[in-house]
């Protein structure tokens, strides 16, 4: 439930870096609860992606903490 809320305000809000921070955190939560890695490296693409577009240091900060997981 929480994945699909994520998707539907990244395309309500896709220059929010918000939007793209609470995907991280949904995907870390998600990691850390059932260690799979498919939704972390769905995550990883969003922001990198995020970051490329939108420049804000926020996200890549956010990136390299998923990167370390």
């Amino acid at each position: 439930m929480a994945l699909n809320e994520t998707e539907a305000g990244m395309k309500r809000f896709p220059d929010s870096k918000y939007m793209f921070i609470v995907a991280a955190d949904v995907a870390e939560e998600w990691f850390r609860v059932t260690r799979e890695a498919g939704i972390l490296e769905w995550a990883k693409h969003l922001l990198e992606e995020a970051q490329k577009r939108l420049l804000d240091p926020d996200l890549n900060e956010r990136l390299k903490r998923l990167w370390r997981l």
